[in-house]
C-alpha cells in the first residue's frame, strides 16, 4: 500500500511541475474529527505560487494557504491513515487511489479538464476599484504594471470597501439632472479616499461631480492637488483648512475616514448644516466623551479597568451620533466597515436624509435620556449642534 501512496504522491509533483495540475480531492475520512473531505487548488497569492487547501467539517469549512513542501507532507500524514481515497485531476489525466482492507488500487482515466482554471487567488472578486486604477499608481498603492503592493494590501481593501459602501448608497444621493454633485471629504488626509470617490462617481457611475478635499495640513492639500493635475481629475480640488473654518462649502456628500476625535463630529456637523443628503463616515479616536464621563456606582465599578471604559466610551460615542443625526432628521446605521485584522477603526455611520418628526423627537429624547444615565454633560456633536444653532428645531 506504501509504494502506490508514493507513486501517487510523485504523480502529484510530476503535474505541478509539468504544470497540469488542477486541483486534488482527499475523501474516504476515518479520523476521529467532523472531517469530511480536503479539497486542494493551486492559487497565486502576491506572485507566489501556493495551494488553497479547504478543510471541509460537517458544520464549517476551514481554508489554508501552504506551499508544495507542506501539502506534500500532508499526503504523507494523511493517506492511508486518516483518508482512504484520492483524486488527482490533471489536464493530462484523472488519477484515483482506493485504499481498503489493507490493499491499493491506483486508476488512470481521461483528464476531466483540458485547460487550466484561473490560479488568481481572487479570482471571483468583483473590486470594485480595479487594481490598475492610475490614481492608485501616483499614491504608490499599486505598482507601475497595476499590482497592488504587498504592503499596502490594507489599505486597497479599505479603498476597495469603502467604494463598496459607497456605491451602495449613492443612487439614493444624487442631486437632480443637470446638477453637479458635491463631494466633500473632511480630514482628507494623504487623500486616497477623495481620489477614489472622485474616480467611482466619475467613471464609474459617470456622474458630473464636484468633489472637494479639505485637509488642515497644508502639505497634504498640495500633494493632493498636484496629483489631481498630474491625473487630470476634472471637478476634483483640495483646500487647506480646518473643518470648523471650511464649514461653508456645502454639500450633497460629506465623507470623513479617519478624522480623529471630535473632527469627526466637526464633519457631522457641516454635514447637518448643509443638509448634505449622504454621510458616511469612519470614526477613529473617541477621546471627549472618556475625558468628560462621570461614571458612579454600579458602572463605576464594572468600568473600572482601562479596557473596558475605553470601549464604552467608544460605544457610547457613536452610538450618540448616529442618535443625534436621527434628531437631525437622517436615517442613521452603524456597522463594520472592514475586518479588525486589517485595522481597529473599522466601525463606519452611514446617514441619508428622511425620517419623520416623530423619529426624530424620539431620537433627541432617548439621546437626552443616555446622557442623564451615563453622567454625561454633552458629547461634543449635540454641543455644537445648539452652538451653530443647527438643530432642526433651532
Amino acid at each position: 500500500m506504501t509504494a502506490q501512496i508514493t507513486e501517487f504522491i510523485k504523480h502529484f509533483k510530476s503535474a505541478i511541475e509539468g504544470s497540469s495540475f488542477v486541483k486534488l480531492h482527499l475523501g474516504a475520512y476515518r479520523g476521529s474529527e467532523e472531517l469530511r473531505r480536503i479539497l486542494v487548488r493551486p492559487v497565486i497569492v502576491r506572485d507566489t505560487p501556493l495551494f488553497a487547501v479547504c478543510y471541509q467539517y460537517q458544520r464549517k469549512d476551514i481554508h489554508k494557504n501552504i506551499d508544495e513542501p507542506q501539502i506534500v507532507q500532508l499526503l504523507q500524514e494523511k493517506l492511508g491513515k486518516d483518508f482512504f481515497q484520492a483524486t488527482l485531476y490533471s489536464t493530462e489525466a484523472d488519477l484515483s487511489l482506493e485504499l481498503q482492507n489493507g490493499k491499493a488500487r491506483l486508476k488512470s482515466s481521461a483528464a476531466s479538464f483540458s485547460d487550466l482554471p484561473s490560479s488568481a487567488h481572487d479570482r471571483q472578486k468583483n473590486r470594485c476599484v480595479p487594481e490598475d486604477a492610475p490614481f492608485l499608481k501616483v499614491l504608490d498603492i499599486s505598482d507601475a504594471r497595476g499590482r497592488i503592493r504587498p504592503q499596502r494590501y490594507d489599505k486597497y481593501r479599505q479603498i476597495d470597501k469603502f467604494g463598496e459602501i459607497l456605491l451602495s448608497v449613492m443612487p439614493n444621493s444624487a442631486p437632480k439632472s443637470g446638477q453637479a454633485l458635491r463631494v466633500v471629504d473632511y480630514g482628507s488626509g494623504k487623500n486616497y479616499l477623495t481620489f477614489a470617490t472622485h474616480f467611482l462617481l466619475n467613471q464609474r457611475m459617470g456622474v458630473s461631480v464636484e468633489v472637494v478635499g479639505v485637509e488642515r495640513r497644508s502639505d497634504l492639500a498640495e500633494a493632493g492637488q498636484q496629483v489631481a493635475q498630474e491625473l487630470g481629475c476634472a471637478g476634483l480640488r483640495f483646500e487647506c483648512g480646518s473643518i470648523l473654518e471650511r464649514q461653508d462649502l456645502g454639500a450633497d456628500v460629506v465623507i470623513a475616514l479617519h478624522a480623529c476625535d471630535t473632527a469627526t463630529d466637526d464633519a457631522l456637523l457641516a454635514a447637518v448644516r448643509a443638509r448634505a443628503a449622504l454621510i458616511v463616515v469612519a470614526p477613529c479616536c473617541h477621546k471627549y466623551v472618556r475625558q468628560n464621563i462621570s461614571l458612579v456606582e454600579p458602572h463605576s465599578e464594572l468600568f473600572k479597568h482601562g479596557i473596558l471604559e475605553e470601549r464604552l466610551c467608544t460605544l457610547l460615542t457613536d452610538g450618540l451620533r448616529a442618535l443625534a443625526l436621527e434628531a437631525c432628521g437622517y436615517q442613521a446605521k452603524v456597522f463594520e466597515f472592514i475586518s479588525s485584522d486589517h485595522t481597529d477603526k473599522n466601525v463606519m455611520l452611514t446617514a441619508q436624509r428622511g425620517n419623520s418628526q416623530k423619529q426624530r423627537d424620539q431620537a433627541r429624547m432617548k439621546m437626552d435620556e443616555i446622557l442623564k444615565l451615563w453622567g454625561l454633560p454633552d458629547f461634543y456633536l449635540d454641543r455644537v449642534l445648539t452652538q451653530y444653532g443647527a438643530w432642526p428645531d433651532a
